[in-house]
């Protein structure tokens, strides 16, 4: 939960730790990744580095399904989700390697907003439909970040 009043920012949670200094404020959710990976039997996976081939191309189609849809469709929220793949395997290995990382909110001492976005042009194998993002900085710290399939092909 976050909590914004006047000047002040509460964030909130039972899954969430919070570690504040004078440098900024550090939130992770070590918690709920290992309780996480305890529900879905995964506790004991050997942890990757990354989390996903940099080039690799979601198909609804390729791979083999996974037999728990309920679980994956926990885990997962996007445009695969209707078809399970073995693909979350990796992203349960990834978390497995890095549970306590998280996100550091820097004191920078301004309030300079900066947006940034970026689109995959035509990245889908299925439809040809772009993916596109963009994120918003506020005194050096992400504050808002969004990836969307469109709605139509353009072109």
């Amino acid at each position: 939960m976050l909590i914004v009043y006047v000047d002040d920012i509460v964030v909130t949670g039972d899954d969430i730790t919070i570690a504040r200094s004078k440098k900024g404020i550090f939130l992770s959710q070590r918690k709920y990744i290992l309780d996480l990976l305890h529900e879905v039997g995964k506790l004991g996976c050997k942890p990757i580095e990354t989390p996903i081939d940099p080039n690799h191309k979601l198909s609804a189609t390729k791979g083999e399904a996974l037999l728990d849809k309920g679980v994956y469709q926990r885990l997962v929220v996007n445009n695969q989700m209707h078809e399970p793949r073995p693909l979350i395997c990796m992203n349960l290995a990834y978390l497995k390697g890095c549970p306590s990382k998280g996100m550091f909110y820097s004191n920078h001492n301004h309030l300079k907003i900066e947006a940034y976005t970026d689109a995959d042009w035509a990245g889908s194998i299925a439809d040809r439909r772009s993916t596109f993002g963009y994120c918003a900085l506020v005194g050096g710290n992400v504050v808002l970040w969004i990836s969307k399939k469109q709605s139509v092909v353009v072109g």
